[in-house]
């Protein structure tokens, strides 16, 4: 295991780095309480900048002081937004944006308006708490979409539409919330907000994960957000932003005693449902966002979506939670299509669905592909979900010992008695039957699993983000690399075809409680009127029901957030802060690159010294694919070849027996002529500019080594080269990958190349 971060390596362009976030200015003074201060989500879209989203709480001054987080200015998103009364604090969402050295460009809060003033004195009244961001990149600011969502007390949002009833404002004594999703453009700047509430029940909502992207139409550039969300009100009534619109129809029994629900089932009042949605608005001055559709995801028992991820412009999946409480209500069971509602055993299951949006266009329904659940028992929850490859990885928590009867074990269930594991499972988007992994994280003490990230043009590779728990560790955050083997189908099948091969875990280590993707307490949801349930808690780990927290870059990198209790939290990088207080929590985050000590690669990951040079990139080539960002779903393709990613499994060493070298499977858009892995081994680090982009890193002649890589080495395929035995001595040398492809459209050049990885021992 790799121990990070801690200790500072010459990165090249991968700049280390590890922070704090905390309000700076105004602080509270000694003695009083400390604020807390989480991040819940970031994104990384490849533009060169990281979106990291959280809840803050600021303090009220007088005279006003503008307030700091990490020494840098606040703005709110709009005028007209409440503050706390004097000397008072309020709970407020946060989205920070940094550069790819660390520097906070610009930062903004997230917050409403109370209406009522008794507000103000209610306990849970002024507070507002986001849980995920999206990112739309485009080449200019003012064409990026930013959006961000959660749930807030308020009883308006800036910009918000639509506006909410004069019977919503919370009257004194509740804690009802409602959710929200913000808009922002690539400059900070607020374009619209969309509320929900769960009708005139008031009871609370939350919108826990969205998507944004922009579409272009006969009328123009519109914005389109898919959500989804809890809410503890059943289906709405009539009127509200969350009643059903084109809902799916119910899907047909899959066993005796089933009764599967419609997206318009209500099945009682006071329970947790999930809920799916979509909403557009045009660019234009003066629009409005409208509803495309509303499905509420709902069974006798209580549930809760946390996780979204666009498969295509119409195709999503969600992950969510599905529980037995001492609340049963309804006549409908959970709609399942792969497993038998009543034949489930009492305790959490976690919850995975499918769905088309694409009849919905046209005015037709919302389709329900395919929904399942996974656990045999007690406590299973799905906290993430990523669509990509052709492929859904979701990721959780759980205490079944016996998760993977739906499947051969890739690892056992290792926690300790009534303790946890985390779990990564992967399955076919169109069938979610067709499970090829299903296997648990962890080790013999406490572990969860938060969150799964990939970058888009790297179809093999993902990573995920967890915490690990012990006797004598509160806990750790904690990030695994995997890696899709997809060899191809002759001579021989796999056996592990389709499994995901575990590359390296790196702990970022503090010496308290730190958590990836934590919720505040107090402003999220739960049960009111009596009910003992809260959707914060998951059985012992008391770490909140979000997911998220991880974003992988276009060169491979992860920045994981989440948060800290303690002082000594590891603090690397210029642009980094160190703790302001003891008590509480604070925001942290960390950079980290899965390849271990002796390994990099050109384009400035991992832990060597060298750094390509200008004008010299380092990275996939030629020049025309050298993007900001590639491609996304619903975005424009980034060209004929988009990156490969070259990857080293195992560890580096005399005498190492694990090592191999990971090479994704090219784009199915590319014709590969012929493709060879180099391996050089020079007396320094060379390269070779081509004159068409291309650079060659493997040069020193004699000193070369070629791999012809089989004619299967293409878009179905990925490649993993296998190292003999590491001889001993001292080495350095250099592995790339070339390709001769179709002519590519910007160069006219039949060649392309990976970065080149360089290892030192």
């Amino acid at each position: 295991m790799m121990t990070m971060p801690g200790v500072s390596h010459a990165r090249g362009q991968s700049v280390p780095f590890a922070t704090h976030d905390a309000t700076t200015n105004p602080i509270p003074a000694v003695g009083s309480n400390p604020l807390g201060e989480q991040w819940t989500d970031v994104k990384s879209p490849g533009n060169g900048r990281t979106y990291a989203v959280g809840t803050i709480q600021i303090l009220a001054s007088i005279p006003v002081v503008l307030p700091t987080f990490s020494g840098v200015g606040v703005d709110s998103p709009t005028l007209g937004v409440s503050v706390p009364p004097a000397g008072g604090t309020r709970q407020v969402g946060v989205l920070q944006v940094r550069a790819s050295n660390g520097d906070i460009v610009w930062q903004r809060h997230c917050h409403g308006s109370v209406l009522n003033p008794a507000n103000f004195q209610l306990l849970l009244g002024l507070s507002t708490c986001v849980r995920a961001v999206s990112v739309f990149p485009a080449l200019t600011e003012a064409a990026t979409r930013i959006a961000v969502c959660g749930e807030t007390f308020d009883d308006t949002m800036p910009l918000g539409q639509p506006t909410q009833p004069l019977g919503f404002v919370h009257p004194a004594g509740g804690n009802q919330c409602g959710g929200f999703v913000m808009v922002f453009d690539g400059a900070g700047a607020l374009l619209w907000s969309h509320q929900f509430w769960s009708g005139a029940g008031q009871e609370p909502c939350s919108v826990t994960d969205v998507s944004i992207r922009v579409e272009s139409r006969a009328q123009g550039l519109v914005d389109v957000v898919t959500y989804c969300g809890g809410t503890a009100g059943g289906a709405p009534a009539g009127g509200s932003p969350l009643s059903p619109l084109l809902r799916f129809v119910a899907p047909l029994p899959t066993c005796a005693g089933d009764s599967p629900a419609a997206g318009d089932s209500d099945n009682g009042f006071g329970q947790w449902d999930g809920f799916v949605g979509r909403i557009e608005r045009n660019q234009g001055a003066g629009s409005v966002a409208t509803p495309v559709f509303t499905s509420i995801v709902a069974g006798v028992d209580q549930e809760l979506l946390l996780g979204l991820s666009e498969f295509s412009p119409d195709v999503f999946a969600v992950v969510g939670w599905t529980a037995n409480t001492t609340i049963t209500q309804g006549n409908f069971t959970l709609p399942l299509t792969q497993r038998c509602y009543s034949t489930l055993t009492s305790g959490s299951h976690a919850l995975v669905m499918t769905f088309d949006a694409a009849p919905t266009r046209t005015g037709g329904d919302l389709v329900l592909i395919g929904s399942t659940v996974l656990g045999n028992g007690p406590d299973t929850i799905a906290r993430d979900v990523l669509c990509h490859g052709g492929m859904i990885y979701l990721v959780g928590e759980t205490r079944d010992a016996s998760l993977p009867a739906l499947l051969a074990s890739q690892m056992a269930h290792g926690g300790p008695a009534g303790g946890t594991d985390g779990f990564v499972a992967a399955t076919s988007v169109l069938d979610l039957s067709a499970f090829v992994h299903l296997g648990y994280w962890g080790g013999a003490d406490n572990e969860g699993l938060f969150g799964v990230a990939a970058w888009n043009e790297y179809p093999d590779h993902i990573a995920v983000v967890g915490r690990r728990s012990t006797a004598t560790d509160a806990g750790d955050i904690q990030v695994t690399g995997f890696f899709r083997n997809t060899p191809p189908p002759n001579p021989l099948p796999h056996a592990d075809a389709g499994f995901l091969k575990t590359m390296l875990t790196a702990s970022v280590v503090g010496p308290g409680t730190d958590v990836p993707a934590s919720v505040v307490s107090g402003t999220t949801t739960a049960f009111n009127g009596g009910n003992t349930v809260d959707s914060r808690s998951f059985g012992a780990s008391g770490t909140g029901l979000t997911g998220g927290a991880i974003a992988v870059d276009q060169r491979g990198r992860v920045m994981v957030v989440g948060s800290t209790n303690a002082l000594g939290f590891p603090v690397i990088g210029p642009a980094s802060n160190t703790r302001t207080y003891s008590g509480g929590t604070e925001a942290v985050s960390a950079r980290v690159d899965l390849l271990p000590a002796g390994v990099c690669r050109t384009d400035g990951t991992g832990t060597c010294a060298f750094a390509p040079s200008a004008p010299f990139s380092g990275g996939t080539s030629p020049v025309c694919e050298l993007l900001p960002f590639g491609a996304f779903v619903g975005g424009p393709p980034s060209g004929l070849l988009p990156r490969m990613l070259i990857d080293w499994e195992g560890s580096l060493g005399v005498g190492s027996l694990d090592a191999a070298i990971l090479i994704d499977r090219p784009p199915a858009s590319s014709l590969i002529l012929g493709a060879v892995l180099q391996f050089g081994f020079p007396l320094a680090v060379p390269i070779v500019p081509t004159g068409t982009g291309m650079e060659i890193w493997t040069t020193g002649l004699p000193n070369v080594a070629f791999t012809f890589l089989p004619p299967s080495f293409n878009s179905m395929s990925s490649f993993r080269f296998e190292l003999d035995t590491l001889p001993a001595g001292q080495w350095q040398f250099t592995a790339q990958v070339v390709c001769f492809v179709a002519p590519l459209a910007c160069t006219g050049v039949g060649l392309a190349a990976s970065p080149a990885l360089l290892f030192s021992y």
